[in-house]
């Protein structure tokens, strides 16, 4: 009687992944770069403040095409994807690149 809303309740959200989400992109072109520094950022835990720290980050963003997936039609998007240090510098705005 418990498992059939739950289940219910997982095939939406699995269709709505699967209808919404766009395609990954794989290859295009570099319309930006950006690098986000080590930062740190104070929490409340209970009566305790906590240091949380997040890593620094190297950031290209690619326009390319995306497939057709559920559905949202095929077409030109961004997307912006975390690489390593060296990889961020090896490309330059402009460039093509193919994951």
């Amino acid at each position: 009687m418990f498992y059939l809303p739950v289940s219910i309740s997982i095939c939406v959200i699995a269709f709505c992944v699967w209808a919404f989400v766009p395609g990954r992109i794989t290859e295009g072109y570099m319309v930006g770069k950006r690098y986000e520094p080590e930062s740190t950022t104070m929490v409340m835990s209970g009566k305790v403040m906590v240091p949380m720290v997040e890593n620094e980050k190297w950031l290209l963003t690619i326009e390319g095409h995306s497939p057709a997936r559920g559905l949202r039609k095929e077409g030109v998007r961004q997307q912006t994807k975390e690489v390593s240090k060296e990889t961020y510098e090896s490309y330059k705005v402009g460039d093509w690149i193919k994951f």
